[in-house]
């Protein structure tokens, strides 16, 4: 409760407060932008993904991404747990190794910090390696 009022939920898509702590912190606007995909078409070969790249959660992830805001990595991370493909039984999550190069440059691996956000948000569900 103290961490809330030092440390405030935050819109992952236009940063203005948000009043009441969600899975998602998203305003009311920025969530009227995200675009659930249809269940037929998630998956494309061994790919899938629950929203379309667009609006706030696109910003979102470059931000991560590019911006070095790695406390989106939370929210994101969780947002993947909840995924349905993420009950689907795996053992393991193995995030996509940057170069080294840009590993350097970076500081962090995004793709790290999103599994282990998603890997302690889902007990009892796949390990990260």
């Amino acid at each position: 409760m103290l961490a809330e009022f030092f440390l405030p939920p935050v819109c992952l898509g236009c940063r203005r407060l948000v009043r009441t702590p969600a899975a998602l912190p998203l305003c009311s606007r920025c969530a009227a932008e995200i675009v659930p995909l249809d269940p037929a078409a998630r998956r494309v070969g061994d790919i899938e993904a629950c929203f379309a790249y667009e609006g706030p959660l696109a910003q979102a992830a470059l931000r991560l991404k590019f911006s070095g805001e790695i406390e989106l990595a939370g929210p994101l991370g969780r947002l993947l747990a909840a995924a349905p493909l993420w009950r689907e039984g795996w053992d393991r999550v193995v995030p996509a190794p940057l170069h080294a190069w840009r590993a350097l440059l970076r500081g962090y691996n995004q793709a790290a910090l999103l599994a282990g956000w998603a890997v302690r948000a889902a007990p009892g569900g796949p390990r990260l390696d």
